[in-house]
């Protein structure tokens, strides 16, 4: 049998910032417009970054320098249940990481690290969350799971993906 973490029952924590929690963060706070409405786009990655939380998160295999722009890199370990459509989503909320605090100044603790992928590199060996959008699993991995681990993860219906437009690129 899979092994699973609960939804409700992680029990993953500490005691300094996650990735995670930066990505929460993020989409929460442009999931509102400037004139209060939402933001339908940045409200979803907000339920994306909510959702996957630490135990669904690609993991870091180690960390490099890297040679173009000398800060330091993490190559990233896949998570293998999650689908990957659901990554130019977490891109998108990485890549409004302001490193600045409110005075312009750098944020105290280490600068965010580069996350590369790097296509064949290994695993992350964290257990599929359960309860979450069916299309939020891979569809292979999933359609190779028993019905009663089907049963287990407890899945919802799938969440539609909206389509990111990027301007100025």
């Amino acid at each position: 049998m899979n092994s699973y973490v609960s939804w409700d029952k992680k029990g993953l924590t500490c005691s300094e910032p996650q990735l995670t929690d930066i990505r929460i963060e993020i989409a929460e706070k442009n999931a509102t417009k400037a004139d209060g409405t939402r933001d339908d786009v940045w409200h979803f990655l907000w339920l994306v970054a909510n959702q996957l939380d630490l135990a669904g998160m690609s993991s870091d295999e180690s960390d490099n320098d890297n040679a173009v722009n000398s800060r330091k890199s993490s190559v990233i370990k896949t998570v293998p249940w999650r689908n990957q459509e659901l990554i130019p989503y977490l891109q998108k909320i990485d890549a409004d990481y302001n490193g600045l605090n409110c005075y312009g100044n750098r944020r105290s603790g280490n600068p965010f690290r580069d996350r590369i992928r790097i296509p064949g590199m290994t695993e992350s060996g964290r257990p599929a969350l359960t309860g979450l959008p069916k299309n939020f699993y891979d569809k292979t991995w999933y359609a190779n799971l028993s019905n009663s681990d089907i049963r287990f993860l407890q899945v919802k219906p799938e969440m539609s993906f909206p389509v990111i437009v990027e301007y100025g690129k």
